[in-house]
């Protein structure tokens, strides 16, 4: 119905209650009928758009006709940036698969667009109608042709097509052929998986920040590799003046702090609701030359690169600068930031997601709904919240609620925590994984509880894992094994959301901390924004987004019908009424504790029934 309407829809589904599925079969349906004409299943991880072409090829046998394909950014197809090549080109427009190609020593030219008909006659006659990115990188190899080009235009030849979110909310990179060619006429839907992931990302994508080390490091070059480069050392000493300047506007604010070695450090801040216009002027000029450069394929266009993409970003986001964002300027020393913060993603989203006919947006953590409909600019969509299918008596869910996971307790806390989590893991052998508010606070208490000498296996994440890492990563709790397996990951990571571990795979969560961002100047102009539209401020700033880190990571557990496992939220402040609002109602048997006495007795009756 809202499909063959045209609304907008949310919808908050407990996790596992089949979401892809149920999203994508009325999108199908709407595809039957005429109501659409193409289907964008949009998600925030590459995971969870397999799971997407997963449940297209269980609909194909009602729909052997139906076409889908998974597209990723061309960084990941690239066959040069994935290094199966020496050097990669400066550009695209003077890559070798872009340009025609001889095979008979000169004598007949084939060019691009020739083998590009001729691999897509491949594909499309073929048996296969679910298009993964293998596939196209396997026959693109084979024409000697641009793997995301062909799966850009094979596209034109799909009913559904997966893609990340950014094709439709970036306007740098959202795709011109949809949905910004006006003569199209075509009926677009929108489905969002995972979308308590929008808003943040959407104020990421139009949020900038520049540094003076930035400026000074590309000086630097202009005096040394770039010396003959006149209009590029001019434009760059034009931006750092203009820095030199925001950097005397943050004295209006100024404060002494002290190091840990006593060093008085001089901090200052600027903030407004408008723009500094020199600033803008010096960095739109300056993004246009490292652009000119990088696109003539400069002999120095892999060095420009970082820096044309930092600045041409501020200026992307300079350019949609309202009411809802925020310009703050700081310095600490002589060093200077600037930064173009996207507060309120509502106005964005509504403008982006005008080009389709309806938008359907749905993941097991929208909650509380209302933040949602706000910060999403859906104040005006339907709203379907689901109740969780499976059985109560099946979770366990346990509030720790005597010991503070603060940033200043976090020291004197590390071996609370290791005993808790030895308490939780000794009480039934399996796979657990205990979730940390940082990296650092994960290390220490991983090492504490290392010292326990219990009969299990520790595997821990670490920053910047490859997709092989983090596959072989989970395939250890998939992996049948005699001891338990206690894995530490950082709450809100790769490993919170979008993993499936189904079954014996993973009987028990430990989330550490509440999952608040940390204290920042960002946050409280964003709280001060809101407290001024909604009188939510601190709400939307710091508890929504971190109760919704919490709940995906407490998702990872129950997975089927089947499944029974436990969930050991550790916080002091879990029993205060602002964060309890936020629990969904299938933890309404939330048991609280504050010794592992306690605790160990709650767990062993609920073992004891399984």
């Amino acid at each position: 119905r809202t499909i063959r309407r045209g609304e907008s829809l949310l919808v908050s589904a407990p996790t596992g209650i089949g979401k892809t599925m149920s999203s994508l079969f009325p999108a199908v349906k709407a595809l039957g009928d005429g109501s659409a004409d193409r289907v964008f299943y949009l998600t925030a991880k590459t995971i969870t758009g397999q799971e997407a072409l997963q449940a297209v090829r269980r609909m194909k046998k009602y729909a052997p006709h139906l076409r889908a394909l998974m597209i990723c950014a061309n960084e990941q197809v690239c066959p040069f940036r994935k290094g199966k090549q020496e050097a990669a080109p400066p550009s695209c427009r003077f890559c070798e698969r872009m340009n025609s190609i001889s095979q008979d020593f000169g004598k007949t030219y084939i060019s691009y667009r020739e083998r590009e008909l001729s691999a897509l006659q491949d594909l499309l006659l073929s048996d296969e109608t679910v298009y993964t990115q293998e596939l196209i990188f396997k026959i693109a190899e084979e024409y000697h042709i641009c793997p995301y080009e062909l799966s850009l235009d094979l596209s034109e030849h799909c009913m559904i097509i997966v893609c990340d979110y950014n094709y439709v909310i970036d306007d740098n990179v959202r795709f011109q052929r949809y949905f910004k060619d006006v003569s199209r006429q075509e009926k677009y839907v929108f489905l969002f998986d995972e979308a308590h992931n929008l808003p943040d990302r959407t104020r990421n994508t139009y949020s900038a920040r520049l540094t003076m080390r930035m400026v000074v490091s590309l000086s630097q070059l202009t005096q040394t590799e770039l010396a003959e480069e006149k209009d590029l050392a001019g434009c760059t000493e034009e931006l750092y003046r203009a820095m030199v300047q925001l950097r005397g506007m943050c004295t209006e604010n100024e404060y002494v702090q002290h190091s840990r070695t006593g060093e008085e450090i001089m901090g200052g801040y600027f903030e407004s609701d408008r723009l500094p216009d020199n600033l803008i002027r010096c960095t739109n000029n300056l993004a246009r030359l490292l652009g000119k450069y990088v696109r003539e394929g400069h002999d120095y266009a892999d060095l420009l690169e970082p820096y044309y993409r930092e600045l041409h970003k501020a200026a992307s986001a300079a350019s949609f600068f309202d009411e809802n964002f925020r310009f703050f300027a700081s310095k600490v020393n002589e060093d200077c930031s600037a930064s173009i913060l996207c507060i309120d993603p509502a106005g964005i989203l509504e403008r982006m997601l005008a080009a389709a006919k309806s938008t359907i947006l749905f993941s097991a953590t929208l909650s509380p709904i209302e933040y949602f409909t706000e910060v999403t600019g859906m104040t005006n969509a339907e709203i379907l919240e689901l109740d969780s299918p499976y059985e109560r008596e099946n979770l366990c869910i346990v509030a720790y609620d005597s010991v503070s996971t603060r940033l200043s307790d976090r020291k004197s806390t590390v071996y609370d925590i290791a005993e808790v989590i030895a308490e939780t893991v000794t009480a039934r052998e399996g796979n657990y994984i205990v979730y940390f508010p940082s990296y650092d606070y994960m290390t220490k208490v991983c090492r504490a509880f290392a010292s326990l000498g219990l009969d299990c296996a520790m595997i821990m994440q670490k920053s910047g894992m490859s997709y092989r890492e983090r596959e072989r990563f989970i395939e250890i709790f998939r992996e049948r094994k005699q001891q338990s397996i206690v894995g530490f990951c950082v709450l809100g990571g790769m490993f919170s959301e979008g993993i499936d571990l189904a079954g014996e795979s993973l009987i028990g969560a430990l989330i550490v901390g509440t999952g608040m961002p940390m204290l920042s100047a960002e946050r409280n102009i964003m709280a001060h924004y809101y407290d001024e539209k909604t009188e939510r401020g601190h709400e939307f700033a710091y508890t929504c987004p971190g109760m919704n880190k919490v709940l995906q990571a407490a998702g990872r557990v129950i997975r089927s019908e089947n499944d029974r496992g436990v969930i050991v939220l550790i916080d002091d402040r879990l029993g205060e009424l602002n964060l309890k609002k936020l629990f969904p109602p299938h933890w309404r048997h939330m048991k609280y504790t504050g010794n592992t006495e306690s605790l160990r007795t709650i767990l062993d009756e609920f073992w004891e029934e399984d």
